[in-house]
């Protein structure tokens, strides 16, 4: 593997120095020495710091520090943060992360308008580059070429053509990117870091046509710019170039060369060089050791020295935040005091706000859920009292018209009518009895019903029948459930359902233990085969009995009655259910 991709705080920086134009250029670095620093620059060097010493985390939450607290709209001042903070970011592979930071410096109003313009499309193809959105790196990079040929600065279209020469790679158009290198050869007057790209770009051509002794050349020769260049970035431009070299050696078979180089690239603080190109050294000493055919002792020599030196880097760099760590706090509070009380006090009373805030809305939530609920309350008391005045009032009509069925009874068959006289006065004791009680048995419940149906069929003899389906489980004096709930809806199925059929008409009772939870219910299910309930001038919602019942379940168990139609094709019949709340 051939590496031509240097570090981005080189060529960010780099870009940094140009001042107002392509050809006037000027040391960024002078600004970290003026006698007054502010405190964006003070956060800026001691991300620096940080950065030199290995501790990369540190040095990015001073970057931003640094843009945070940055007040002017100089726009090398600004970039110089924004551009630390992306190479931290696109050295540990976080690309996203780089082009977010971009695209908050893009929203910058920054002057002078043109030297902002040209930083953020070059930097623009950069990140788009190491990302793979080549599409993207493209149209940036013809933007950014348009503009170096417009200024005629040989070294600007210099690092435009070689981005060109790396996306069209990119895109899969390698002839035309070899062409593009060829070019490079023929610009003049180029500063240290556009020559050292031209050098690195021909030792790659040069590698790839075999030709290994002018690659080794060309590498040589970036490899002392690189070694004199002042910037941080440069270490890892010195490791990818002992890299190339050695690679270049061992297709020689120069073995004592190729390993020399390695050493070198192993002298290098491994801190600062990207992982990826660890990893292919890593492979160059292996096919080192397959070319000196050697035994499986050097091998594994070979991978613990690596296994060492990874561990030695994990110990410096340990040692380093602990030395970091115990001096973080004198040199944070001589360099934060200041800003960093103002903004204390912010959060505190932002903490203060939310705190107060978060209380006020908890006390009006509990006052509304406590009002709600007493509101709910009192609504259901209200539907139970309204409930037990109606229990107590039986249908008039019914009893008269029971009473006259019983004298009959015992004018014709008077060993007949003391059943039906003991009936009638169960159900009167049960009605009067449950009239005073929220909840009773759902035996007691049930037997009422059965002594009304059995006086409803005294009256009528041949005018329906009944069956009741009650569970099991319901068949226990310890399941209640509020009184007088079902018997209105079969009156209403006696007295109008079956008003004028010409047929035996049937009533079914179903009663099913149900449990959701700790909630426990009765499912209702009520069904006669009638004339069907008429929407127009339904007796079910005119009667007042069965209105109550309706709010009574509807705000005890959240559910409404279902009312339809037993026979969806002839509309007729009535079917009802509805759950009854148990305890």
């Amino acid at each position: 593997m051939r590496f031509t991709k240097l570090f981005l705080l080189v060529i960010l920086i780099y870009s940094c120095d140009k001042k107002t134009s392509f050809s006037n250029k000027k040391d960024f670095i002078e600004k970290d020495h003026t006698d007054s620093l502010t405190i964006s620059d003070k956060y800026y060097n001691k991300g620096l710091t940080y950065y030199k010493n290995g501790d990369l985390e540190k040095a990015k939450e001073f970057y931003k520090l640094a843009i945070d607290s940055c007040k002017t709209n100089d726009v090398d001042t600004q970039f110089r943060y924004y551009t630390n903070l992306m190479g931290l970011y696109k050295f540990k592979n976080e690309y996203g992360n780089a082009i977010s930071i971009l695209k908050k410096f893009k929203e910058q109003n920054l002057l002078p308008k043109d030297r902002f313009n040209e930083m953020v499309v070059n930097t623009e193809q950069h990140l788009y580059l190491s990302s793979g959105q080549f599409d993207n790196a493209l149209k940036a990079n013809e933007k950014y070429l348009e503009l170096a040929y417009k200024s005629g600065d040989n070294n600007a279209i210099v690092t435009a053509l070689i981005f060109k020469k790396d996306i069209l790679n990119g895109l899969g158009l390698k002839q035309k990117a070899n062409n593009l290198i060829k070019e490079l050869e023929f610009y003049d007057g180029l500063d240290s870091l556009e020559q050292r790209y031209v050098y690195t770009e021909l030792g790659i051509q040069k590698f790839y046509d075999n030709d290994f002794r002018e690659a080794i050349s060309f590498y040589n020769k970036s490899l002392l710019l690189a070694k004199e260049s002042r910037l941080d970035g440069k270490y890892s431009e010195i490791a990818t170039q002992y890299a190339n070299i050695a690679e270049s050696y061992i297709e020689l078979r120069e073995y004592d060369a190729a390993q020399k180089y390695l050493d070198s690239f192993r002298n290098v603080n491994q801190q600062k060089v990207e992982n990826d190109l660890r990893i292919s050294v890593f492979k160059y000493e292996l096919r080192l050791a397959k070319g000196l055919n050697a035994s499986n002792d050097r091998i594994e020599k070979l991978i613990d020295k690596i296994n060492e030196d990874q561990q030695e880097s994990y110990r410096i760099k340990f040692n380093k935040e602990l030395e970091l760590l115990t001096e973080e706090k004198e040199i944070s509070e001589q360099l934060l005091i200041t800003s960093q009380q103002a903004e204390l006090d912010k959060l505190e009373l932002r903490n203060l706000f939310i705190i107060s805030a978060s209380v006020l809305i908890l006390i009006i939530l509990v006052i509304l859920f406590l009002v709600f609920k007493q509101k709910r309350d009192h609504e259901i008391q209200n539907l139970k009292f309204q409930q037990r005045l109606l229990r107590s009032q039986m249908n008039p009509h019914f009893i008269f018209n029971v009473l006259s069925s019983i004298q009959n009874l015992i004018r014709i068959t008077p060993h007949v009518a003391p059943k039906f006289i003991t009936k009638f006065s169960r159900l009167l004791r049960r009605i009067l009895e449950n009239s005073t009680q929220n909840y009773v048995s759902i035996i007691d419940e049930v037997e009422v019903i059965e002594n009304y149906l059995d006086l409803q069929k005294l009256r009528f003899p041949e005018l329906f029948k009944y069956e009741l389906n009650i569970d099991e489980e319901l068949r226990d004096d310890m399941i209640h459930i509020p009184p007088m709930l079902i018997q209105p809806f079969i009156e209403n199925a006696v007295e109008h359902g079956f008003k004028g059929i010409d047929y035996e008409g049937k009533i079914i009772l179903d009663l099913r233990f149900k449990k959701s939870g700790k909630k426990k219910y009765l499912q209702c299910i009520i069904s006669d085969n009638g004339v069907g309930y008429m929407e127009k001038n339904n007796s079910l919602k005119k009667s007042m009995s069965i209105k109550l019942i309706s709010d009574f379940i509807n705000k005890s168990t959240g559910k409404e009655i279902k009312i339809s139609f037993l026979d969806t094709f002839k509309n007729s019949g009535t079917i009802i259910k509805f759950n009854i709340p148990s305890k």
